[in-house]
């Protein structure tokens, strides 16, 4: 009897990924806000978040792995509590890898059509995504882990007597302690660095546009009268510097909705601190080059 594994994938992939209820009360503003309104780059963070979760579970599983059971009896001896810890951290990084692989995998799919769906539409789609019930299932194994690795710094804190002989044997649990303990605090620390630094570009628009999001923007010059007059239909000054246009100045067409232009220089000294149209506050965002 050939067992059909394509089709238990799916069925497991329908039921992971169905939308759970949105509790917002709990949902701080400043995420929601940037998730509704810029579905793209909160998208492109989480992939960045879940592969940086992904390797660091990984990392600290392999880790664990090459170090328990070579040295189990002289652990058991010196802390069980501490012993136990390191088991339990194991096991919860052994029962997370399998959600965040499926998780990774859909976030591959869904932005392999994001240039051809609206905005409108990938909002809704990252936001069903976000609420899945795998996602859900993934921060409560988090949250059990957070609490493995408080509990662990907490034992090898109280629990381990270097005085004993039979913490002598082997790699001291503390240092064991501290590398897990400080690595998890790091991890925490880049979130709350990469979240930042992605919302004050692609929702305030604050910081260098990219090279790349430049290089889409037209230059063209104002080559004659008639092409004056009818730039000056358009926009009559330059809203940053307020001069008029004049035939021979290079201007920049933004790609905003509007498709409004600059100067060239003016528009490009802004764009070094602002990643934003001067007139629609449009804001341009495109993944790390």
């Amino acid at each position: 009897m050939n067992f059909d594994f394509d089709s238990l994938y799916q069925r497991l992939e329908l039921y992971a990924f169905q939308p759970q209820p949105q509790e917002n009360d709990h949902f701080p503003n400043i995420f929601l806000d940037l998730m509704l309104e810029r579905p793209i780059p909160f998208l492109q963070f989480l992939q960045k978040e879940l592969t940086t979760a992904t390797f660091y579970n990984t990392f600290y599983l392999i880790f664990l792995i090459f170090i328990i059971p070579f040295q189990f009896a002289s652990y058991w001896q010196c802390s069980v509590l501490t012993t136990i810890n390191l088991i339990l951290i194991c096991c919860i990084n052994i029962m997370v890898l399998p959600f965040k692989y499926m998780i990774l995998t859909r976030l591959w799919k869904i932005k392999s059509t994001i240039n051809l769906e609206s905005s409108e539409f990938m909002s809704a789609k990252v936001i069903g995504f976000f609420y899945s019930r795998i996602l859900n299932i993934n921060a409560k194994i988090s949250k059990f882990l957070m609490v493995a690795y408080i509990s662990c710094f907490y034992t090898f804190s109280v629990h381990v007597d270097k005085a004993d002989p039979a913490c002598e044997a082997g790699i001291d649990l503390s240092y064991v302690g501290i590398v897990l303990t400080l690595g998890f605090l790091v991890k925490l620390f880049v979130t709350y660095v990469r979240f930042k630094n992605l919302y004050f570009k692609s929702y305030l628009g604050y910081g260098r546009i990219s090279q790349l999001e430049l290089n889409k923007m037209e230059v063209e010059k104002i080559k004659d009268e008639e092409h004056y007059e009818e730039m000056k239909k358009k926009e009559e000054k330059c809203v940053i510097c307020w001069d008029d246009y004049n035939v021979g100045d290079e201007i920049r067409r933004v790609s905003c909705g509007g498709k409004h232009f600059f100067h060239k220089s003016c528009i490009d000294q802004w764009l070094m601190k602002y990643s934003k149209c001067p007139v629609c506050s449009h804001v341009f965002f495109i993944e790390n080059e």
